[in-house]
């Protein structure tokens, strides 16, 4: 059975896909920008060094409206102002994180996967190495050495 698209599906679809290339090439101009003014992916976490000034270049691109909104006090807003003024401090964060994004480094799948693996054994093992100790200082009447035991996983693991 032959599917058949119409010729207005058709344009639609390559309008966006064509918008959506020309947005691309432009979040890599500004990826480059940013990178030549020393704004990294690390420097937009939370606590970066160039996230709140991010967060002001965002607003910059908001309408009048939605910036007057954010500098009022949010005391003295109605309710619906009030709404309004925390889904426009979520869109700035989206849009940190979306900028953020096109910075981060381009890491090959293989080594994130193994990255990943290592620091999830080594959170696994932290735990149970944990566990090991408070079993031995638990009330229920048990009674090893939790150092000879964890010694003896480590050989067990060494030898695999």
């Amino acid at each position: 059975m032959e599917t058949i698209i119409s010729q207005q599906t058709e344009a639609a679809v390559i309008s966006v896909l064509k918008d959506t290339e020309k947005t691309n090439r432009k979040w890599m101009a500004v990826a480059d920008t940013c990178k030549a003014d020393g704004i990294t992916w690390e420097s937009l976490k939370p606590k970066g060094a160039h996230r709140d000034a991010m967060k002001e270049v965002v607003v910059k691109a908001f309408s009048k409206a939605d910036q007057e909104l954010l500098d009022k006090p949010t005391i003295t807003l109605g309710d619906v102002d009030k709404m309004l003024k925390r889904e426009l401090h979520q869109k700035v964060g989206r849009y940190v994180a979306l900028i953020q994004k096109h910075l981060k480094p381009k890491v090959p799948r293989g080594a994130v996967h193994r990255a990943t693996l290592a620091e999830r054994l080594e959170r696994e093992w932290t735990a149970q190495v944990d566990a090991i100790k408070k079993a031995q200082k638990s009330e229920n009447g048990v009674d090893f050495d939790a150092d000879i035991v964890i010694k003896t996983l480590k050989e067990l693991i060494a030898d695999i």
